[in-house]
């Protein structure tokens, strides 16, 4: 994917996934067909960046309750709230439902002192029905393919160095 960040929020009906080649920024609800607060019906929605998955949140005004009814994926980051730290003492509550899968845990806020409280909930749906272009979660084994440690001044021969290519 080129570089770049996803602006989202609104409503969905129908099933798509969302990827961009840097963050995905939830700028408000993001949200589906729903019964009593439960995601229902076909449409199922994918978030995946490369870098991080965040909620938008300026330090000069709040976004109270915020739900976002999707998959979440970060490739090499994680997901998390932007200035969780201010704004007031809470932001409301920010509600999950579905899944989030990330490399390392985000902070959305602490606990009674900033940011929101969580409210995460497994979509059952999820189970059955990924949103296009998704790749099962539970059955997909990672691992590590290569891992470079840059070495200064080192040769561009030698796979010590930050700029090797080889295998």
């Amino acid at each position: 994917l080129p570089i770049c960040d996803i602006y989202v929020a609104g409503t969905y009906t129908t099933p798509l996934t969302i990827a961009a080649g840097d963050d995905v920024i939830v700028t408000g609800d993001l949200e589906t067909t729903e019964v009593n607060g439960t995601p229902t019906g076909a449409a199922t929605l994918g978030l995946v960046a490369s870098a991080y998955v965040r909620v938008m949140h300026s330090c000069t005004g709040g976004n109270p309750d915020l739900t976002i009814d999707g998959a979440i994926l970060t490739l090499t980051h994680s997901f998390f709230v932007d200035n969780y730290q201010c704004g007031g003492s809470s932001l409301g509550k920010l509600t999950v439902n579905g899944a989030i899968a990330q490399q390392y845990r985000g902070i959305v806020g602490t606990v009674n002192a900033s940011g929101y409280l969580k409210n995460y909930n497994y979509d059952n749906r999820l189970a059955y029905a990924l949103p296009p272009y998704l790749f099962n979660l539970t059955t997909f084994s990672w691992s590590a393919f290569r891992e470079t440690l840059c070495t200064p001044n080192s040769n561009t021969a030698s796979s010590a160095s930050c700029s090797y290519t080889g295998p």
